[in-house]
């Protein structure tokens, strides 16, 4: 906590590295597979005390506008939730979000600001829960809550609720791109016409470099990146632009979309990637980032 008495956080962009659909339970919902990672790059929150309502929501960034700071808004839910549930009468709190993160673009940022809010109230006010608290609570707002709240790389089941920790990942120069459209999850997994005969991989013991993780997830694919490109064709477009970058080691979409991942094999190479993708296409979303091993929660 700053001397201040704000508290800053993180909330890092979720990326699934691959995801696929291995069945479709009774209620609709379906079961995946899936090895998540989560970058450098992402949301900040800074949580203070504040003198009016129990709970305060202000937005800035620039994606702010995309978002409502009304009752349904994941940050005002993990707070109510968590405050309510072990300190009904806890002192009022300000949380400020810069959301960094684009919205509906399969990076995972409602639910990585959810899970920051879930880790910064919990410190905030030494309410002295553990992770596995702070998922329990995250469960009833998302699938992705729970992963966010680990923020460590995760290979991830059933809804997307259930983790297991991953081998060891080297640290991954990746580069994101979105073309500037959000895409409603609902209607990628509407999009989806049959499930694969290949379903759920074996993930190997280690990775020991970034080549060896490369030739694994080259066996894997995003089963929502076809259904993804029916509705928004300028994926195929950008997958299309990442994969003829000279030194591009594997694209492929995130979650249900819209945005891509470049993997690179140093930052030099990344860099100018996004230099060129960027210079080209003014309109879209170029983020160039990071994910490794580590926790990235502030």
């Amino acid at each position: 906590m700053a001397a201040t008495g704000t508290l800053v956080l993180n909330a890092p962009a979720k990326v699934n590295l691959f995801l696929h659909i291995i069945g479709q339970r009774e209620d609709g919902f379906h079961e995946l597979s899936s090895l998540v990672v989560f970058t450098e790059f992402g949301d900040q929150l800074k949580i203070s005390r504040a003198n009016g309502p129990e709970i305060e929501l202000q937005l800035t960034g620039p994606f702010a506008d995309k978002i409502s700071a009304g009752g349904d808004n994941l940050v005002l839910q993990a707070a109510r939730k968590i405050s309510f549930e072990n300190q009904p009468s806890g002192k009022s709190v300000r949380i400020d979000v810069e959301k960094n993160i684009p919205v509906a673009a399969g990076l995972g940022g409602g639910s990585a600001d959810a899970a920051a809010t879930l880790h910064g109230l919990n410190h905030f006010r030494q309410l002295g829960l553990d992770t596995r608290g702070l998922q329990e609570l995250g469960r009833g707002l998302g699938a992705d809550v729970p992963m966010c709240v680990a923020g460590t790389p995760s290979w991830v089941r059933g809804i997307g609720d259930q983790l297991s920790p991953s081998p060891a990942i080297p640290d991954l120069p990746m580069l994101l791109v979105n073309p500037g459209i959000s895409l409603s999850t609902p209607q990628v997994f509407q999009a989806l016409k049959a499930i694969p005969e290949i379903r759920d991989p074996v993930v190997p013991v280690n990775f020991s470099d970034i080549h060896a993780l490369v030739k694994f997830l080259n066996g894997c694919r995003n089963d929502l990146q076809a259904p993804a490109i029916e509705i928004v064709p300028e994926i195929a477009d950008v997958l299309a632009l990442l994969n003829c970058q000279p030194d591009c080691l594997l694209a492929r979409m995130s979650g249900s979309g819209a945005t891509l991942f470049g993997l690179f094999p140093d930052k030099e190479s990344l860099a100018q990637a996004a230099a060129r993708i960027r210079g080209d296409n003014p309109d879209w979303w170029v983020m160039a980032t990071r994910a490794s091993g580590l926790n990235n929660h502030g």
